[in-house]
């Protein structure tokens, strides 16, 4: 009778881990892939994020001449913003698209103008889908992101010619969304990632670890089911197998106290990756999409010596 009584409490017992399991991955899954209220920064609220983080001042970039789209990628529409480069050397058109990462929107993007704008570059900072005043339902950390910088490069190339100069610099989800973008989009020149991912499905781990105290199982391999309907899953974002095959030059950015993707993700990226011109830049003690606000002076330079080299090469 007791061993009897002891086997239904640990049935019972078991039954509710489980159960508790699956409503954080049930929730996990709501917040990630249908982001709302605080994960869906407004432009106000980066523009006083950021310049209540370091001062930053928006007022040159409201005088800008600047021409916004809004384009089609599939059945959603992109909303994004074209800044014209100030003196642009003859030849060869030049522009960087910069990619936003998750709760986030093309405000963000705006601190980086002045570093590209001083290379000669045209830049395009752009909402990603579900964020900003971009469309979609949902947010998939990359793997249909991809397909929206596709569409933002044929803008680009139509807007300035086909043998524009392509540049891509991401942060977090937006690193994520321009490596594996490398798979199918041979006209991107060269990459900045600050902060991405290797595999999503590790980096979800590290997350829940570091930043919940909870254990991966079983509710990953949960989330990753429920995820399925949405016609993509963590373990799809296999980001190092896109740069193992890639020749792309690459500048991989990390900081080292960043507690949501870890920096090692960055170290095993930058092992595999061909091209010679590629790079791996540690910020000691920044934490994830910290790296700028780190050394201001060090990311700009680090950014633009790369760049200038990967436009030299091609």
């Amino acid at each position: 009778m007791g061993l009897s009584v002891f086997l239904i409490g640990i049935v019972i017992l078991a039954g509710l881990f489980f159960l508790i399991s699956f409503c954080i991955a049930w929730r996990l899954t709501a917040m990630r892939v249908k982001p709302r209220g605080a994960q869906r920064r407004s432009f106000e609220q980066v523009r006083r994020e950021q310049h209540d983080l370091d001062g930053f001042d928006y007022t040159p970039y409201d005088r800008e001449p600047r021409e916004e789209f809004v384009i089609p990628s599939g059945d959603i529409a992109i909303a994004g913003e074209f800044v014209p480069a100030k003196n642009p050397p003859p030849g060869r058109p030049k522009c960087i698209i910069r990619v936003h990462g998750f709760t986030q929107n093309r405000m963000i993007s705006v601190r980086f103008l002045g570093a590209f704008q001083s290379l000669g570059y045209s830049t395009v900072i752009y909402d990603q889908r579900c964020f900003g005043n971009s469309t979609g339902k949902i947010c998939s950390f990359g793997w249909f992101e991809r397909e929206d910088l596709s569409a933002v490069i044929d803008w680009v190339k139509k807007r300035l010619g086909e043998d524009t100069f392509i540049a891509v610099h991401g942060e977090s989800m937006g690193a994520i969304t321009c490596l594996l973008a490398l798979e199918t989009e041979q006209r991107i020149d060269c990459v900045v990632a600050d902060c991405g991912a290797s595999n999503f499905y590790r980096a979800a781990e590290a997350m829940l670890r570091n930043l919940y105290h909870l254990p991966g199982f079983p509710i990953l391999p949960m989330a990753e089911g429920l995820m399925r309907r949405y016609g993509f899953s963590f373990k799809k974002i296999d980001v190092l197998d896109r740069v193992s095959k890639s020749d792309k030059p690459i500048l991989f950015i990390h900081g080292t106290a960043d507690r949501e993707i870890p920096c090692s993700m960055s170290e095993e990226m930058y092992r595999q990756a061909k091209n010679p011109l590629s790079r791996l830049e540690i910020f000691e003690g920044a934490a994830h999409a910290y790296s700028y606000e780190k050394d201001p002076v060090r990311y700009n330079r680090v950014v633009q010596d790369f760049v200038m080299a990967a436009e030299k090469a091609r």
